[in-house]
């Protein structure tokens, strides 16, 4: 049930957006690292798609779900296998001076502070208000194949926690599925630094972005907040996406 719960995590966050972004941008060239950026938005909208269809149908099985997670972690498989033949190095190479010492630090502070709050995370079990009494009990009606009565919020956030619950074929595994929002604020960070990557004569004004948005989502509501379960910082994560889709597609 646990490595399950693990796959219906990549499934929730990664594995179909990342065989759709793959193939539908391989003429463009771009990076690995791109590819995975952009996976996370793209495996939300087709999670979303998908499980709505399946539910609609009332096909929303542990079998389906399982079969289709595999799918999409073959399909992924092949994508890497493809890009390494392609690539047989580092892959494309964006040219750009290297950071100086003090936003490799900069940097090296932002991994480790994230890295010590995302570890103390690991383990635990929903306990914020909103996270039980909405996020997750949504997520529970969903695995049940029941459209919830969620007086207009925004159902994606219990679709992917069902995705977990269903993979692994029971609602008893909150400390997996607490996984998928503890994903969002690694992926600011590292939407912000693709972003550096991607205008290479700013890219230490991206290093102290990422600082200054992880400093305010600590501010804001304290450590324990950011990795909570709520909603709120998978909106703030998104705004970190806007601006490397500004300069992705500039």
């Amino acid at each position: 049930m646990l490595s399950l719960g693990i796959l219906g995590v990549f499934q929730a966050v990664l594995l179909p957006g990342f065989a759709l972004v793959y193939i539908m941008l391989r003429p463009l060239r771009i990076s690995l690292t791109d590819v995975f950026i952009l996976s996370v938005p793209a495996s939300l909208l087709a999670n979303y798609a998908v499980v709505s269809t399946l539910v609609f149908f009332g096909l929303y099985t542990q079998p389906v779900v399982v079969a289709l997670s595999c799918m999409c972690f073959i399909l992924c498989v092949g994508c890497i296998l493809d890009y390494l033949r392609e690539y047989p190095a580092d892959g494309p190479i964006i040219e750009g001076e290297a950071p100086g010492i003090q936003y490799q630090l900069l940097r090296g502070i932002t991994v480790g502070v994230l890295a010590i709050v995302a570890w103390q995370s690991l383990g635990t079990v929903f306990s914020g208000w909103d996270a039980i009494a909405s996020w997750n009990r949504w997520a529970t009606e969903w695995f049940d194949q029941t459209v919830p009565g969620s007086r207009g919020y925004p159902p994606l956030l219990p679709i992917l926690l069902s995705l977990v619950y269903k993979c692994a074929g029971s609602t008893n595994l909150q400390t997996i599925a607490k996984v998928v929002p503890i994903v969002f604020p690694l992926w600011a960070v590292a939407c912000l630094w693709g972003a550096g990557r991607q205008l290479p004569r700013h890219q230490n004004v991206a290093y102290i972005a990422a600082f200054v948005w992880l400093y305010m989502m600590l501010a804001a509501e304290g450590a324990d907040f950011i990795f909570s379960g709520y909603a709120d910082p998978i909106i703030a994560a998104y705004g970190a996406f806007s601006i490397y889709a500004f300069a992705f597609w500039q």
